[in-house]
């Protein structure tokens, strides 16, 4: 016969259980994998769109061929702002979940030391490492009167403090040189860097509500900054490269990330995201549209046309995420972003990055357009296979610096878990 302390047990056993028995709630936030390896394609195609914009930006715009060049050359500096949205949503997305670990598992020094830890790892040994070959090594084998190096020498300290994206504004000499080792594609590098030195801090101290409002002030602020310098007589590589400026791609990216860790995760967002990517590709192809007067009309357009990309990019990117999570959601991104080679490319997609044009010089020396066009009595084939030659030579440098340089200080970040 049954007590009543075993009636009382068997209840509290029950109430113990039951919201175990009982499936997870629809709101509850399905988490996001450690690497989502489509977000390596994306950044493949990133760095495709990069190489072209400065492999084929200078061919001759004659003939079918050419003008078809020429505009994909001109348009391929948009990796840039793709991989400001890629690392706005990773940057934010990693220093969620360490805040979240904060009291938890982590401290509050743990959550910075590791972040700026592990960035600097990744970024500065090969950063740093390129600039003391160019500066440091290379005037005891050159001469640096042979490739016109003294200028870059003598303004070599932006380099080094990451001040490209300011110098070139200001027109310091030594960034552009046709014969010589080129840095000026550092600038966005520099953008990066500064973006990671304070937002650990905001997003550590900013609600989930606060982030969220910070982002999209952020956004209208550096389109308004953007506006401003142009009305204020500025040159178009002042919105174009201050860090200020650019900050729109990189809160957006944020946004992203504090959205897909919201309520109800990625799912939602997939079908208004698929929307949104065509209103932005007409906004895209209304701002994009020539103009020739430079006034409020072309400082309108310079200044939206970043935010348009940024909207047009987190759209991919978030399809590109439910490629990996929901796949049956988003079939054609999987199929093109899940491609090994362009998961590859994403991989060494900063050493690529760092070295394509700085050696320039030394692809247009040893199979320049002009050597190849008379080997092969082709101007159309002389342009493809030189882009096919610089850009394999650079994927080539970039799998050598991995190997035999850049992994054996990545292994350290294991210490900054």
């Amino acid at each position: 016969m049954t007590t009543i302390l075993e009636l009382r047990a068997r209840a509290v056993a029950l109430r113990t259980l039951r919201p175990l028995l009982k499936p997870p709630p629809a709101d509850i936030t399905p988490p996001l994998p450690a690497h989502l390896p489509a977000l390596d394609g994306l950044r493949g195609l990133a760095i495709l769109l990069v190489m072209a914009h400065h492999f084929l930006y200078s061919v001759d715009g004659s003939g079918l061929l050419g003008q078809s060049l020429l505009k994909l050359a001109r348009m391929g500096w948009v990796g840039v702002d793709l991989f400001f949205v890629l690392s706005g949503f990773l940057i934010t997305g990693i220093l969620l979940d360490a805040r979240d670990r904060v009291g938890q598992t982590a401290t509050t020094a743990q959550y910075f030391r590791n972040f700026y830890a592990r960035r600097i790892l990744r970024i500065f040994p090969l950063y740093y490492a390129t600039l003391a070959v160019l500066f440091l090594l290379l005037p005891h084998l050159i001469s640096f009167s042979s490739y016109n190096l003294t200028a870059a020498q003598h303004s070599q300290t932006w380099l080094w403090l990451y001040g490209t994206n300011f110098a070139l504004p200001l027109r310091i000499p030594g960034f552009v040189n046709p014969h010589a080792f080129i840095t000026s594609h550092f600038w966005s590098l520099a953008v990066e860097e500064h973006f990671y030195l304070f937002w650990p801090l905001v997003v550590y101290f900013c609600t989930r509500k606060q982030l969220i409002t910070v982002c999209l002030v952020t956004m209208g602020l550096a389109a308004a900054l953007r506006f401003a310098s142009l009305a204020a007589g500025a040159s178009l590589d002042v919105p174009y490269m201050i860090t200020p400026c650019r900050m729109d791609a990189l809160a957006f990216g944020g946004l992203l990330a504090v959205a897909v860790r919201g309520r109800g995760g990625l799912a939602p967002l997939l079908k208004p995201a698929l929307l949104a990517g065509f209103v932005c590709a007409a906004a895209a192809c209304v701002v994009f549209a020539r103009t020739r007067q430079f006034g409020p009309v072309m400082w309108i357009i310079e200044s939206l046309k970043f935010t348009v990309l940024a909207f047009l990019f987190g759209v991919l990117l978030l399809r590109t995420i439910g490629s990996d999570v929901l796949p049956h959601t988003c079939p054609w991104t999987r199929r093109i972003f899940t491609l090994p080679a362009l998961q590859s490319l994403g991989k060494y997609a900063y050493g690529i990055y760092i070295f394509h044009l700085l050696l320039r010089p030394a692809y247009d020396y040893l199979f320049g357009i002009e050597r190849l066009q008379y080997a092969l009595h082709s101007y159309p084939l002389a342009v493809i296979l030189y882009c096919a030659l610089a850009t394999a030579a650079s994927i080539a440098v970039a799998l050598a610096s991995w190997h035999l340089f850049e992994k054996h200080f990545l292994k350290w970040k294991r210490l900054f878990a």
